[in-house]
């Protein structure tokens, strides 16, 4: 039987069963809004004083509510206009077959986003690639070589609709 990989979120969210009060809330929301907020400005919002609002972010930081913080890059502006989904099939033959693909996609770059997902296809990969000739030469040169893949579907965005989510904190 083959295992998956461990979800750094499942595991997160085992070892995290405290319950978040009104304000850890409210820090994770403008946070999500404003990773570069200041401290002063958050405890002002959530109208703590400066100390107790940073133990409260160091807090939510070390018990792993929050990962990290980045720049939202816009990724036309760097080279990187074409946005693609690819659905991949897999051999399930193949012992070790989720662990071993894991591990190859984590070095391509282009490949920004990869789920495993329930229905007829096992992961759904987002990439990010120059123009359609790069995406062949990535489909064929690396993607088509990973571990276990069997099959491929892609399909090409021809809009952004939404992108960027903010996770949904309740209330």
């Amino acid at each position: 039987m083959t295992r998956h990989p461990p979800n750094i979120r499942q595991v997160a969210n085992e070892r995290n069963k405290r319950e978040l009060d009104a304000i850890d809330r409210k820090i994770l929301k403008l946070l999500q809004e404003n990773g570069r907020a200041t401290n002063q400005w958050l405890s002002k919002q959530v109208d703590l004083s400066p100390t107790p609002c940073l133990e409260r972010v160091r807090r939510l930081e070390s018990e792993g509510f929050i990962h990290g913080y980045r720049a939202v890059v816009q990724p036309d502006m760097v080279g990187y206009p074409m946005l693609i989904f690819a659905l991949i099939s897999f051999d399930r033959a193949i012992d070790g077959v989720y662990e071993k693909f894991s591990e190859a996609i984590s070095q391509i770059k282009e490949i920004v986003e990869c789920h495993m997902v329930t229905g007829d296809v096992d992961f759904v990969m987002k990439i990010r690639v120059e123009d359609i000739n790069a995406f062949r030469h990535l489909l064929e040169d690396k993607i088509l070589r990973l571990p276990g893949v069997r099959i491929t579907h892609s399909y090409v965005a021809m809009h952004e609709a939404k992108a960027g989510g903010i996770a949904p904190i309740p209330d």
